[in-house]
């Protein structure tokens, strides 16, 4: 084994792949470094370089994996706890984001996820305190509902893949982000599935573009952070018990497109104040 690294300003490829030579050629590593892979990696080697970063207390790192092959047989929590990566770039050749593979990365602030990526696991954000806004591609057609616990400030941005997915899609009732701020709906999606915002205790706003034609049953029900909806003039169905048990909701206003709305849409909102048609 041989360890290969070039230094240019703040940024040093990396090709190393034992952990005792990544240790001799990253430390000292500065703050707000961008480590930029090449080459192949393996869980284990990974493992070794997120041990020398936790061993840096570097800060603000700024890790770019486009350069690499990642092949992983146990990669579970592989970068768990790892407070000195700030911006993570992942490589096409993941297709999967594994159980706590980023979970407790506090300084985390930004990710970028690719289009080979089809699955979200388990807690793979947990207590990523720090990340404010994260877009899904449309790739991914599966994320855990545990995906961002913890993850509060988090505006999640969403494509037509996974919000049209119906209720059998969901593996628990606490939806698919359950435990972020906010949500972004890419404007290319029609349908908001059933059951897909169900329970997100912690969803404050959401803006629904004009593409939406139709709203799912319970869709966003349980949203008890919701304040306000504007339902847009393109929908024209809004499925049973779509807004029910909102508690916090007080303004709502739904677009001409919408020929009825019924009994069950907003049962259980007592705080709703103005409705407007």
């Amino acid at each position: 084994l041989y360890a290969q690294w070039a230094q240019s300003g703040t940024t040093i490829v990396v090709t190393a792949k034992s952990s005792s030579e990544l240790r001799n050629s990253l430390l000292p590593l500065a703050d707000g470094t961008t480590l930029a892979l090449s080459g192949s990696w393996t869980d284990t080697y990974l493992r070794g370089l997120v041990t020398v970063l936790k061993e840096s207390n570097a800060q603000g790192i700024i890790l770019d994996m486009t350069g690499a092959s990642v092949s992983m047989t146990y990669d579970n929590g592989i970068f768990a706890g790892c407070t000195a990566l700030a911006s993570v770039t992942l490589s096409d050749s993941m297709t999967s984001i594994s159980f706590e593979m980023f979970s407790g990365c506090t300084g985390l602030t930004s990710v970028t996820i690719p289009s080979s990526v089809t699955a979200i696991n388990g807690y793979a954000f947990s207590d990523c305190t720090g990340l404010t806004n994260i877009t899904i591609p449309d790739s991914v057609t599966s994320i855990s509902p545990s995906a961002f616990t913890g993850c509060t400030d988090c505006v999640v941005t969403l494509g037509s893949t996974i919000i049209s997915k119906n209720s059998s899609f969901f593996s628990s009732l606490s939806g698919v982000v359950s435990n972020c701020k906010g949500v972004v709906i890419k404007d290319d999606v029609m349908s908001i599935g059933d059951y897909a915002f169900y329970n997100c205790t912690a969803l404050t706003s959401i803006m629904i573009p004009d593409s939406v034609t139709s709203i799912g049953s319970y869709s966003f029900s349980g949203c008890t952070g919701l304040t306000d909806v504007t339902i847009p003039d393109s929908v024209t169905s809004v499925g049973y018990g779509a807004f029910s048990d909102c508690t916090g909701l007080t303004t709502v206003t739904i677009g001409k497109g919408v020929t009825g709305v019924g009994s069950s849409t907003f049962s259980e909102c007592p705080a709703l104040e103005s409705l407007t048609v």
